[in-house]
C-alpha cells in the first residue's frame, strides 16, 4: 500500500464516526479546483519527506485548521474589542476569544449532530479574522466611509402588487458596484454590504497574499465568508468568480455550502448572545428587572425551561453556561433526526425549534434594544468611529503617505496582508491582468475604486490600538 493509500485509509477510519450526510474530508475541493486525490497523492509521491510528515495525521481541515491558528491576522484579534471598545469595562470579550468560544460551540453542537468537526473548527477560527478594529462600530465605519465616498444612494423602495415594500437597487449603484467588484469581491448577493467582514476574512487568507493563497477549500472558505448571512435561499444561487495570476477560483452556494457551515452560523450568534449579556450584567449595564420582565411576555413558555433561564440570570456573575446549555442542546435534538432522514435527498436549513427560535430572537432584541442602541450611541464608541473614518479619510487624500505606509507594512513578515508590490498596470488592462494578490502603485493615484479597496483592506486588519496610535500622529 503506498503512503497516499495509507493516509487515506486512515482519513476514512478516522471520519467513520460522522453520518453519512457530514462532509467527507475525502470529497475536498481546493480553491485552485484540485481535488483530494490530485493534492495528496503530490505530497505523498516521496519527493519531499517533511511535507508527507507535516500531513500524515493531520486531516485537510486540521491543516487549515493550523494555517489561522498561528497566523499573525490570528493574533491581532486578541488586540479587537468584541463589544466594548472604552477602556472603562473590565475583562473585555475581544475577537480572540470569541473566536475560541465560537470554535467550542461549533465542536459541541457538530459532536451531538455527527458532523465533521474540523470543519466546523476551522471555519469557526477564521470567521472574524476579517473583523474591523472597534467591534461592530468599526465594521460601520468602513461601510458609511466607502459609501460616503462613492457617493452610493439608499436603496429606494418599490411595492409590488402584494403591497409588499422591496429594496430596489439605482442604476447608479449597479453601475458602482460593477466598477468595484473587481477590487472589492463581491459575490452575486445585491444584500451584501460594501463591507462585510466574513467576505473580508476570506479576502485576506486567500486574496490579500503572495505565497500559499490557494491553500484553502471551497468549503471552509465559504463557510468563513457567508457566516453572518443568515438566509438559506440565496445561499442555493450564491456564486464568485475571481483569478489570481491567470488561474480561475470560484466558490458557490450549491457545490459549497456544507451543514457544517450552517453550524457556525448558530454558534458565532449564541457566542455573541451569551457573551453580551454577561458583559451586560457583570457590569452592571443591564439589571435584573428588566430581564425578568423580558421572561414573562415569552409566550408558550414551559415552567421547567422559564425556571432555568430565571435561574442563570438570579446571580452575578450569571450562569452564561446554563444558557449555552440550552441552545446547544436544542440545536442538536431539533436537528439529528432530520439530517439522518435527509441524508440521500437535498440539503434543508438547520434551526432552533420553534420555542427556542423565539426565545432566542428576542433575546437578540433585548440586547440591541437594551445595550446595543444605547452603548453604540455613547461618546466613546462615536469618537471611536471617528477615529476610523478619519484615517480612511486622511489616507484617501494623501496617496503618497499612504502608500509609504502600506510597503513598510507589508514587507514586514507579521503583518497579515502579503502583496508582491507592482509599480503600475494598464488601466485597459484591468479586467485581464488584475491580480488581487499584488499591489499596484500606479492605481493607488489613479483609480478611486482600486484606492479605496486598498484602504478598507489595510485599515480592517488593524487592531484598536494601532488605529488609536495613527489616529494620533496624523497631522
Amino acid at each position: 500500500m503506498s503512503d497516499f493509500e495509507k493516509y487515506k485509509s486512515w482519513l476514512k477510519n478516522l471520519e467513520e464516526k460522522y453520518g453519512n450526510y457530514a462532509f467527507s474530508s475525502l470529497d475536498v475541493i481546493f480553491l485552485d479546483g484540485t481535488s483530494f486525490n490530485e493534492h495528496y497523492q503530490k505530497v505523498f509521491d516521496g519527493s519531499d519527506s517533511v511535507k508527507m510528515q507535516r500531513n500524515r495525521y493531520r486531516t485537510p481541515f486540521q491543516l487549515e485548521r493550523d494555517k489561522i491558528l498561528y497566523s499573525s491576522i490570528f493574533q491581532r484579534l486578541a488586540d479587537k474589542t468584541q463589544l466594548f471598545t472604552t477602556e472603562k469595562i473590565n475583562l473585555t470579550e475581544n475577537r480572540l476569544t470569541h473566536s475560541l468560544k465560537v470554535m467550542q460551540i461549533s465542536r459541541s453542537i457538530a459532536r451531538g449532530l455527527k458532523l465533521n468537526e474540523d470543519l466546523v473548527e476551522t471555519i469557526a477560527l477564521g470567521h472574524d479574522v476579517g473583523h474591523a478594529p472597534f467591534a461592530h462600530i468599526g465594521e460601520d465605519a468602513l461601510e458609511e466611509w466607502i459609501i460616503e465616498k462613492l457617493n452610493v444612494k439608499k436603496k429606494r423602495q418599490r411595492k409590488l402588487s402584494s403591497e409588499i415594500p422591496i429594496l430596489e437597487e439605482s442604476i447608479e449603484n449597479e453601475t458602482i458596484r460593477n466598477k468595484l467588484k473587481i477590487f472589492l469581491t463581491f459575490g452575486n448577493d445585491p444584500d451584501e454590504k460594501f463591507f462585510l467582514h466574513g467576505r473580508q476574512s476570506f479576502r485576506i487568507l486567500s486574496l490579500k497574499r503572495n505565497s500559499d493563497y490557494l491553500g484553502f477549500s471551497k468549503p471552509v472558505m465559504y463557510g468563513i465568508w457567508r457566516h453572518s448571512v443568515k438566509n438559506f435561499n440565496t445561499d442555493k444561487t450564491f456564486n464568485f468568480t475571481t483569478k489570481i495570476n491567470g488561474k480561475e477560483i470560484t466558490i458557490s452556494g450549491k457545490d459549497d455550502l456544507t451543514y457544517e457551515a450552517q453550524v457556525v452560523r448558530y454558534a458565532d450568534d449564541i457566542a455573541w448572545v451569551v457573551s453580551d449579556l454577561e458583559e451586560g450584567f457583570n457590569n452592571n449595564i443591564l439589571k435584573n428587572s428588566q430581564i425578568m420582565n423580558f421572561i414573562k411576555n415569552i409566550r408558550d413558555i414551559n415552567s421547567t425551561l422559564e425556571l432555568r433561564i430565571k435561574n442563570a440570570f438570579s446571580e452575578i456573575p450569571i450562569n452564561g453556561s446554563e444558557l449555552l446549555t440550552i441552545f446547544i442542546s436544542d440545536i442538536i435534538s431539533n436537528n439529528i433526526n432530520k439530517l439522518e432522514k435527509a441524508q440521500n435527498s437535498e440539503s434543508f436549513e438547520i434551526s432552533f425549534s420553534h420555542l427556542i427560535n423565539n426565545i432566542f430572537d428576542k433575546l437578540k432584541t433585548f440586547i440591541r434594544e437594551k445595550l446595543h442602541n444605547k452603548y453604540f450611541m455613547a461618546r466613546g464608541s462615536q469618537l471611536n468611529k471617528s477615529r476610523v473614518k478619519a484615517l480612511c479619510d486622511w489616507y484617501y487624500k494623501n496617496p503618497n503617505d499612504f502608500l509609504n505606509e502600506v510597503i513598510n507594512k507589508i514587507e514586514n513578515p507579521t503583518f497579515p496582508i502579503h502583496l508582491t508590490i507592482k509599480k503600475e498596470l494598464n488601466i485597459k488592462e484591468i479586467n485581464s491582468k488584475y491580480s488581487s494578490n499584488e499591489l499596484y502603485i500606479n492605481l493607488i493615484k489613479s483609480n478611486r475604486y482600486y484606492k479605496i479597496a486598498t484602504i478598507m483592506d489595510f485599515v480592517s486588519v488593524l487592531t484598536d490600538h494601532e488605529v488609536y496610535k495613527l489616529s494620533e500622529t496624523m497631522p
